[in-house]
């Protein structure tokens, strides 16, 4: 089995060859690293581009045009050519992961057969941890009636199978929704049948604590997309 890794990255030259490297460094070792920077306005590009000529790894750098706000989704949308494993999984440039991360997911994988999955998170800080994130739900309905107070999955851990969203006609909305279009998108999947397996425990995924993050950025925001969100599905499910 072949696992892509897409690292969408904006301005993130403080962590994105700590990140690149924690990718490669993995006791599983049929992967593809796929790096998309979205015109960062710092040396985020020429340093993973130096990174891999002295390096001597092999992964595919490539650059999006920047056009949505807090998303990463032009990024996504550029690695779908290069695309080649069975499952995919976007890893935040700014994130870490433990070397047995993907050995741990293609265990699930192998496991549940599941067409996506989560599972939980581990935020740090200055190479301490500060808390886990994790969800649990008991059934698909379950997980609808979640998904209508909150975003109930841990995004940088989800793996997709490679034709999932194809396949069902699933569409992230970043127009509408930002950077909270990911929200939508898991509500898109539960609304097409398909529950978002979770894993629960923590597989491996650092996710790093920064005011940089487009999740800060978020918060910060007067649209309340998650309101939005929200009141879209509740009338559609009427659950």
């Amino acid at each position: 089995m072949k696992i892509t890794l897409i690292i969408p990255n904006y301005n993130k030259e403080l962590f994105v060859v700590d990140c690149i490297k924690s990718c490669i460094n993995q006791t599983y070792k049929n992967i593809e690293i796929i790096f998309i920077d979205n015109e960062s306005k710092d040396n985020s590009l020429q340093k993973v581009k130096d990174f891999k000529s002295l390096s001597g790894h092999d992964f595919i750098i490539d650059t999006a045009e920047n056009i949505y706000p807090m998303c990463w989704d032009e990024c996504i949308e550029k690695a779908q050519k290069y695309i080649t494993g069975d499952y995919y999984t976007i890893i935040g440039s700014d994130d870490l992961i433990k070397e047995d991360y993907i050995e741990n997911c293609v265990n699930f994988i192998n496991q549940k057969k599941p067409l996506c999955f989560q599972s939980d998170l581990l935020w740090f800080s200055n190479n301490q941890i500060l808390r886990q994130t994790n969800h649990r739900y008991s059934s698909l309905q379950n997980f609808k009636q979640q998904l209508l107070t909150r975003c109930c999955v841990n995004t940088p851990t989800v793996f997709y199978k490679r034709d999932l969203l194809e396949k069902f006609n699933l569409k992230p909305n970043p127009v509408e929704f930002s950077g909270a279009n990911d929200y939508d998108l898991y509500c898109q999947i539960a609304d097409s049948g398909i529950l978002v397996e979770n894993a629960e425990n923590w597989l491996g995924y650092l996710y790093r604590e920064n005011e940089l993050q487009c999740t800060w950025q978020m918060h910060k925001q007067p649209i309340p997309y998650d309101y939005l969100i929200q009141s879209k599905w509740k009338s559609k499910w009427k659950i």
